[in-house]
């Protein structure tokens, strides 16, 4: 719905109740993203991949965040793992 202050919110609960659910971590750090809250996307991406690294969009998503930033050699890697 395009409230991503209170998407954060809603999927930090349900992490807190579900901590090992990959895709959770993967919508929150999809609605820092679009908050352009970089870091902390990227560490959501991360902890997502962590709990599966087949997981593509946390790879594509967070090398986009790598790319925002600047950091090139990462946003690189990780597009190559999301093809």
């Amino acid at each position: 719905m395009g409230d991503f202050k209170e998407a954060i919110k809603c999927f930090s609960v349900a992490i807190e109740l579900e901590s090992s659910k990959a895709d959770f971590y993967h919508n929150r750090g999809f609605a820092y993203r679009k908050n352009r809250d970089y870091e902390h996307a990227i560490a959501d991406y991360t902890k997502a991949i962590k709990l599966d690294d087949s997981h593509f969009k946390a790879f594509y998503n967070r090398a986009f965040c790598y790319d925002k930033q600047s950091k090139l050699y990462q946003a690189e890697e990780d597009y190559i793992r999301a093809c």
